[in-house]
């Protein structure tokens, strides 16, 4: 008995063991679907890890995609930006090679007028050539008549006195008797002769006066050419004439010549620019297009990567809660574990149960041998009689305290399920309700991205955002007319950052002064230049939708404002507007400006009269 109560309370000093044992069971037992949640969350989250990565993966290549896109687009609004005015340009190529043109022409004209004055002297001198023969063949043949006359006349005796007879009376005296004839020479001539010589004199004669006309006529021809030489000269250079004006005029006509073709090689490049501008008109909105669909898939990435973000941190924080609760590595381990502690407790129990069973065997027997000792000796010694209704009443007591604690013990297994099936019930409603949070949080994220209303950020709406892309286009083509019209001073720009984080922003404008390199709010301008900004800005809207639309806008109406403007800011907006007209664009300018009248070509004047009523005249200056 001794050493069986020995053993027994060696056994039974393991009852804590026990205890403990079973509890750290139970605790495992319990403990093995948060492994399968666990498991479920890892591979939850390794899913999640994988998708985070390919939405990075994809983000970065939208990016990289974006930067290309972005330096393709930049570089050709820049070359669009700088054909901007070929059109322009272009006209004034044409003006200034038609100007060139007259201007060839004039030289060419007075090369033609010197060489038709050259031909004119050269003809002259050929005339005067002829006529100084024709005078020298007049002046030989009258001398030659003139000498022949002469000797006729000398031999006109001799030549009577040939024809005299004797009887008849001398034609000259009158005698009839002829006692001396006179004698002819032989070289005398003849009648004939002086009046073919005479003949011949008057012929020359009328060659000669011929020659002199011709001449004459020649002359003033000459005279003539000098003049619209003189006039030709003095129409291209002016009063003071250059020494070797043919030289000069041909100097002139070979640098304009070299000038227009200069400006023609630049005309082409102009329709060249034109073209290109055109295509560009086409392909940067195209590009733009794209472009946005990046910036669309970036952000799309950015809010995909933050709600996979969120949720792999949301769930490290749930595993390592989990870990932090969890006895085992895994459920393998755990249910090892277990299987171990069982088998322990096991071993002790039936450790503990031989040790009762063997010591309360012993004790029977035990007890056996002392109630027959005592049944002896109340044999041997009259005893009382033992109070059997108290041992039975006492039974009855601990047989009702002993269904108490049974029922007790019932009442606590029957708990102790609802408990757990409410736990496993609790478990999927928080695992539900974090999900929910998590997808809440970045919902909630987005819809404050969306209206603009995130702590601590600018409030810019999502409509807002993307009309800042369109409001930067709208800019962009507004400086090229404002830069322009301010004669470089001014340029418009969308302010970055808000001047305060509590109403909404995004569209707000500075001017940019290059003058005195500052920046101010565009409520700083004066009237005249808030109107030209605001011209700016309608021309750059206007080119803007024909752009992004392909609508084309034929009529443009600028209602008043002009009045506003000193003489060269209202030269500038007026040349502007009349650039627009390019094509078949209409332009109209409604203002009560006096100077504006002098430059408006076709004009609708509308007038009150003395009844109340208006007139209108069409004006064409």
């Amino acid at each position: 008995m001794q050493r069986l109560s020995s053993a027994l309370d060696a056994a039974q000093a393991t009852i804590p063991k026990q205890e403990s044992l079973g509890k750290e069971i139970t605790e495992l037992e319990l403990q093995l679907p948060s492994y399968d949640e666990l498991e479920g969350k890892l591979q939850e989250r390794s899913a999640r890890v994988s998708a985070l990565a390919a939405v990075e993966t994809a983000k970065r290549s939208e990016k990289e995609k974006q930067l290309t896109l972005s330096g393709a687009l930049e570089a050709l609004q820049a070359e669009r930006k700088t054909l901007e005015f070929s059109t322009v340009e272009r006209e004034k190529l044409l003006q200034e090679k038609q100007r060139l043109s007259q201007e060839k022409e004039g030289f060419g004209d007075l090369l033609t007028k010197l060489d038709n004055l050259s031909k004119a002297h050269s003809k002259l001198n050929q005339l005067q050539i002829a006529y100084q023969d024709a005078e020298l063949e007049s002046s030989r043949l009258r001398q030659e008549h003139d000498q022949k006359s002469k000797a006729y006349l000398d031999e006109q005796a001799g030549i009577i006195a040939s024809t005299l007879v004797p009887g008849i009376p001398c034609p000259v005296c009158g005698s009839i008797e002829h006692p001396h004839l006179a004698m002819t020479s032989q070289s005398a001539p003849t009648e004939a002769e002086v009046e073919h010589a005479k003949m011949a004199y008057e012929t020359a004669r009328k060659k000669t006066e011929e020659a002199s006309g011709k001449a004459s006529i020649q002359r003033g021809l000459v005279a003539a050419a000098e003049e619209a030489v003189s006039s030709a000269a003095a129409l291209v250079f002016g009063e003071n004439l250059p020494e070797g004006v043919r030289t000069a005029a041909e100097e002139q006509i070979g640098q304009l010549t070299a000038r227009i073709k200069e400006i023609e090689k630049q005309i082409n490049e102009t329709e060249r620019g034109i073209t290109k501008r055109e295509a560009l008109d086409r392909q940067i909105p195209e590009n733009e297009k794209v472009l946005a669909e990046c910036e669309a898939a970036i952000v799309s990435a950015k809010e995909r990567g933050a709600s996979l973000s969120a949720a792999v941190s949301e769930l490290d924080r749930q595993i390592d809660a989990m870990r932090m609760r969890l006895r085992s590595q895994d459920k393998n381990a755990a249910v090892d574990h277990r299987a171990a502690l069982q088998k322990q407790l096991s071993n002790l129990k039936a450790v503990l149960a031989q040790a009762d069973s063997s010591y309360n065997t012993c004790k029977e027997e035990l007890a056996a041998l002392h109630a027959a000792i005592e049944q002896l000796r109340t044999q041997i010694k009259s005893a009382p009689a033992l109070d059997i209704s108290a041992l039975i009443e006492q039974k009855s007591t601990l047989n009702m305290q002993k269904a108490v604690v049974s029922s007790t013990l019932k009442e606590l297994h029957t708990r102790i399920a609802a408990n757990t099936a409410a736990q496993e019930k609790i478990k999927n409603k928080v695992q539900e309700m974090s999900e929910l949070e998590i997808q809440y949080a970045w919902m909630n994220a987005l819809s404050d991205t969306a209206n603009g209303t995130l702590a601590g950020k600018d409030k810019v709406m999502l409509e807002t955002y993307v009309q800042t892309v369109y409001f930067g286009h709208i800019l962009e083509l507004a400086n090229l007319r404002l830069q322009k019209i301010s004669g470089g001073q001014y340029d418009l720009e969308r302010r970055k950052v808000a001047s305060n984080q509590r109403s909404q922003s995004g569209l707000e404008l500075d001017i940019i002064d290059h003058i005195n390199a500052s920046r101010r709010s565009v409520n700083t301008l004066s009237g005249g230049e808030a109107f030209l900004a605001s011209l700016a800005l309608a021309l750059g809207l206007s080119e803007e939708v024909q752009m992004s639309t392909g609508i084309r806008l034929d009529t443009l109406f600028v209602d008043e404002g002009f009045g506003s403007l000193d003489a060269d800011a209202l030269d500038k907006a007026y040349l502007t507007l009349a650039g627009l007209t390019e094509g078949n664009r209409l332009v109209g300018i409604i203002s009560h400006v006096e100077s504006l009248k002098d430059k408006i070509e076709n004009q609708i004047v509308v007038k009150k009269d003395c009844t109340g009523g208006s007139t209108a005249n069409i004006v064409v200056v």
